[in-house]
């Protein structure tokens, strides 16, 4: 995975003996002369876990091998697959240059969500196993006491055709500024699409469901009053809260606010209130 620099760290298995991790930030010739200090701590014990330090690289833990069949044969195309421990799985996905952080995560959590992954790796910056290290979680320990190595599956410097296309149809925020307020509140979307289809099915959906509204209400269309219609019918067809989101991301109330994200998930969230209670009263 191609990238000017590389998060690395050597991590205590469990985390409630506080024991501190070490952490280095290299380059590749860095990471190539870290080596041996990564050897050292896995043999006292550490896990070593890493990745580029580039969010376009999105990460999917959990996995079996029958779901990475069922990946590939979906379209997705890995950048790399390492076996953690055996017989489990974990992937990046190179969603293409140009994605920010925030951007990322939403991709980390339809990745998760639509694959059976792990929902508390699905963000920007979670690391994954480092190949030719052992995985030193404590049910992993064999009779003998030795522990298994994470084995590299799969190496390649291809593209994910589906989250590049992804990628293309989310909402920007407007400046860096309004990015960062964004990630001081935890302003990206808390969960994601987890669809299998391309992100322009979201779009024409969006399309067809504005439709009626715009033809109805023509100038005098309150969008935030349609989107919120939809979330309530999407959600009341049993669209799952995530898939609602992506569709919303199509909404020209959504592209035009001063926060994307803050306005689908808002949105999103006071029409899942709403079906709830109504839902409750019955």
């Amino acid at each position: 995975m191609p990238s000017e620099r590389y998060d690395i760290r050597a991590v205590w298995p469990d985390r409630a003996a506080k024991i501190p991790s070490a952490m280095r930030t290299v380059s590749g010739d860095g990471l190539l002369a870290l080596i041996g200090f990564l050897k050292a701590e896995n043999a006292h014990g550490f896990n070593i876990i890493g990745r580029p330090v580039d969010p376009c690289y999105i990460f999917v833990d959990d996995i079996s091998d029958a779901t990475l069949r069922a990946m590939v044969s979906a379209g997705h195309r890995p950048a790399v697959i390492v076996e953690s421990s055996p017989a489990n799985y974990q992937g990046f996905f190179d969603a293409g240059a140009g994605i920010d952080h925030l951007e990322a995560k939403l991709l980390a959590r339809h990745m998760a969500e639509r694959w059976g992954g792990d929902p508390g790796s699905a963000d920007a910056w979670h690391a994954g196993r480092l190949p030719g290290f052992t995985n030193r979680k404590v049910r992993h320990r064999r009779p003998d006491g030795s522990y298994p190595f994470a084995r590299l599956r799969t190496a390649s410097a291809r593209i994910d055709p589906i989250l590049a296309a992804m990628a293309t149809e989310l909402p920007l925020a407007n400046s860096a500024e309004q990015k960062d307020q964004q990630g001081a509140r935890g302003g990206a979307l808390r969960n994601c699409a987890p669809a299998g289809a391309l992100s322009g099915d979201y779009s024409a959906l969006y399309g067809r469901l504005i439709a009626p509204y715009a033809a109805h209400y023509g100038s005098n269309l309150d969008r935030s009053r349609a989107d919120y219609a939809i979330a309530r019918r999407l959600l009341a067809d049993g669209m799952p809260p995530p898939e609602v989101s992506l569709v919303l991301a199509a909404s020209e109330k959504a592209r035009e606010h001063g926060d994307p994200w803050h306005y689908i998930e808002r949105t999103v969230s006071a029409a899942k209130s709403a079906l709830g209670r109504e839902r409750g009263a019955g």
